[in-house]
C-alpha cells in the first residue's frame, strides 16, 4: 500500500511540476548503419552547437547530447561495450576544458572486451595525471561491474561440470544533467554499443529523450542502483550515487530492468511483460519482431500460440543470420522451430526471414574451417517487437535465457497514442520493412550489392550456405575472394594468382557467381569480378 502511495505521489508531484511545458519533450531515434537503410531515416541530419549538419546517426546523435550539455553539468553512461577510443577522447575533453563531471559504468565480465576497458583506463589516467600537473578540475569516474560482483548478486549459473557461466551488464544508456539541476532532463537508450561497428556496419537503434525528466530519472535510478550495488572503482575516487525510485509518468515511456529486485528473493523479469504484449495482438493486427538473439522457448510459443488462435493477424520475425543454423555452437536457435512450427501447424499467417550476407562466410583459422565469422557478418543487432503497429518494445534486451536470468538489460514501452511515440514506431517499421523486404533475389547477382540489406528464408540461406562452405574450403578460392574484395579483377588477372586450368577457373568463377559469392560486371569496356556484397 505504501510502495503504491509513493508511486501516486510521485506521479502527481511529476505532472504538476511539468504542467504546460511539454514534459515529453522531444524523441529522436536514429540508426545504423550510417543513419539507416530506410531513406527517410538515412537522410535526416543533425543540427550541431555551430550549425554545421551532420547525418543523424548514432555516434553524431551522442555527440549532440555531449555537446548540449552545459558547462559544469554531469554525463553518466552505463556501456556493455565502449570500443569508439573517439567518443571516450571527446568525454576525456570535455570533462577537461568544460568541468562536467563523467561517471562511465563498463561492463567487466565479458572476455572480449578487456582490451577495450584497459584502454580506456589507460587514457583516462593519463587524462587525470595531466590536469594535476597543469592544476586543472578534471573529474571523471569509471567503475567495473566485475565476475565477482555478479556472482554476488546471483547473476550467473553453474554446469554440472562446475564451471560458471557469468551474466553480463548489457545495458547501453546515457542521463545528462545540467549544472543547476538535481533530476536529468537528457537521455538515450538502445541495442547499440558505442562503437564503430554500431555506428557503421551493423543493424542498430539508439534512441534520445530531450527534455524529458520522467524518462531519465527511469534511467537515473537504474545507472545509481548499478554503480552502487554492482560497480568496483577503476579510476579516482568513485563518489557514490544518490538513490531515488523513479515512476513513469501516464503517456509517457515506460522502462523495465529485469534485474531490478522487487523482494529479497525475486527481480522484475522482462519476459513476463513481453508475453503480456504478444497477447495484445489483433484478430487482424499482427506482429513484427527484430532480434539479434533470439532462445527463449517460453516467448516463442506464445507466439505460436497466438498466431493459431489469430489465424488472421500476420506475424513477421526477423533474425540475423546467426540463428538460421542449428548446431553445437548455436543450439537453442528459435529460427528454425517457428519454420518448423508454421509447417507443422499450417500456420501461413507466420513467416521467419533473416537478414544475409553471403561474404559473411570465411575461413575460422582456429578451427581451420569455413563457416560464418562474426567479423564478417554485418549484424543484424535490433531487439524490437512491434504489436498491431501501435506498440512496441526496445531495448538492449535479447530474448534469451541468459538475458533474462544472468545479464542486467531493459526495454522500453512505446505506445502510439502518446505525443511523439508514433514518429519513432514509424521510424522502427520503416527500418524493419527495408530489410524484410530485400528479400534475396534467385540467380546470379549482376552487380557488388554493397552495403545494401538483404534478407533471405531459411530454406534458401541453408542451401546456399553449404554451396558457400564448399567452395570457401578450398584455398585457391579463397584467394580468389581475398582478391576480388580489395579490387575489380579480370579472369586474366585472377588466373596468375591461382593455379587452376583456364577450363577449371572458368567453372569455379561460375560457382562462385551462383553461390552470390562474386558479381560480373563490365568496367571501362572489360569484364571481370568483384565482391557481391
Amino acid at each position: 500500500m505504501y510502495k503504491y502511495l509513493s508511486k501516486v505521489l510521485y506521479s502527481i508531484s511529476i505532472i504538476l511540476l511539468f504542467a504546460g511545458t511539454g514534459f515529453s519533450g522531444d524523441i529522436n531515434a536514429y540508426f545504423a548503419p550510417e543513419g539507416g537503410f530506410n531513406a527517410k531515416n538515412k537522410n535526416r541530419a543533425i543540427t550541431m552547437k555551430d550549425g554545421t549538419q551532420v547525418k543523424a546517426t548514432l555516434s553524431n546523435g551522442l555527440m549532440k547530447m555531449i555537446e548540449d550539455t552545459e558547462n559544469s553539468g554531469t554525463i553518466k553512461i552505463c556501456m556493455y561495450a565502449m570500443g569508439d577510443m573517439a567518443t571516450v577522447d571527446v568525454l576525456i575533453k570535455t570533462a577537461m576544458e568544460r568541468k562536467i563531471k563523467v561517471k562511465l559504468l563498463l561492463d567487466a565480465c565479458a572476455d572480449w572486451t578487456k582490451d577495450i576497458r584497459t584502454e580506456i583506463l589507460k587514457r583516462v589516467k593519463k587524462a587525470k595525471e595531466t590536469a594535476i600537473k597543469e592544476k586543472k578540475t578534471f573529474n571523471f569516474q569509471v567503475k567495473l561491474i566485475t565476475r565477482e560482483r555478479m556472482e554476488d548478486r546471483g547473476r550467473i549459473m553453474k554446469l554440472k561440470s562446475g564451471n560458471t557461466i557469468y551474466g553480463t551488464m548489457h545495458e547501453k544508456f546515457g542521463v545528462f544533467y545540467s549544472p543547476r539541476s538535481k533530476v536529468p532532463y537528457n537521455s538515450f537508450a538502445g541495442s547499440s554499443n558505442i562503437s564503430k561497428g554500431s555506428d557503421q556496419r551493423f543493424a542498430e537503434n539508439r534512441i534520445f529523450f530531450y527534455d524529458n525528466p520522467s524518462v531519465a530519472r527511469q534511467f537515473q535510478e537504474e545507472f545509481a542502483r548499478l554503480w552502487n550495488e554492482y560497480g568496483s572503482c577503476a579510476v579516482s575516487r568513485c563518489q557514490s550515487e544518490m538513490y531515488v525510485p523513479a515512476y513513469p509518468i501516464s503517456g509517457d515511456v515506460r522502462v523495465i530492468f529485469n534485474g531490478e529486485p522487487i523482494t529479497e528473493d525475486t527481480y522484475s523479469r522482462i519476459d513476463e511483460e513481453l508475453e503480456k504484449l504478444i497477447s495484445k495482438v489483433d484478430w487482424n493486427g499482427g506482429l513484427d519482431i527484430a532480434m539479434f538473439s533470439f532462445t527463449n522457448k517460453n516467448l516463442a510459443e506464445a507466439i505460436v500460440r497466438c498466431a493459431m488462435k489469430k489465424s488472421k493477424a500476420k506475424f513477421r520475425i526477423l533474425l540475423d543470420m546467426t540463428q538460421m543454423i542449428e548446431d553445437k555452437s548455436h543450439r537453442g536457435v528459435i529460427g528454425p522451430w517457428f519454420e518448423r512450427q508454421a509447417k507443422k501447424n499450417g500456420l501461413k499467417n507466420l513467416e521467419v526471414r533473416y537478414k544475409w550476407r553471403s561474404n559473411a562466410y570465411g575461413w575460422d583459422e582456429m578451427f581451420k574451417r569455413a563457416d560464418l565469422l562474426h567479423s564478417r557478418n554485418r549484424l543484424l543487432h535490433h531487439k524490437f517487437m512491434i504489436v498491431n503497429k501501435n506498440l512496441m518494445a526496445t531495448g538492449s534486451y535479447n530474448w534469451s535465457f541468459s538475458a533474462e536470468g544472468r545479464n542486467l538489460e531493459n526495454i522500453m514501452i512505446f505506445k502510439r497514442s502518446y505525443k511523439k511515440h508514433d514518429q519513432t514506431i514509424d521510424s522502427f517499421l520503416a527500418e524493419f520493412d527495408v530489410i524484410w523486404d530485400s528479400l534475396k533475389s534467385r540467380g546470379i547477382v549482376k552487380e557488388p550489392i554493397g552495403m545494401a540489406p538483404q534478407s533471405i528464408t531459411g530454406i534458401r540461406g541453408r542451401n546456399l550456405r553449404k554451396k558457400i562452405i564448399a567452395l570457401l574450403g578450398d584455398e585457391n578460392n579463397r584467394e580468389i575472394m581475398k582478391a576480388v574484395n580489395k579490387k575489380f579483377m579480370t579472369a586474366k588477372d585472377l588466373s596468375k594468382i591461382v593455379e587452376m586450368s583456364k577450363q577449371k577457373l572458368i567453372e569455379t568463377l561460375k560457382a562462385m557467381e551462383d553461390a552470390t559469392l562474386i558479381s560480373k560486371s563490365v568496367k571501362n569496356g572489360v569484364e571481370g569480378y568483384q565482391q557481391a556484397d
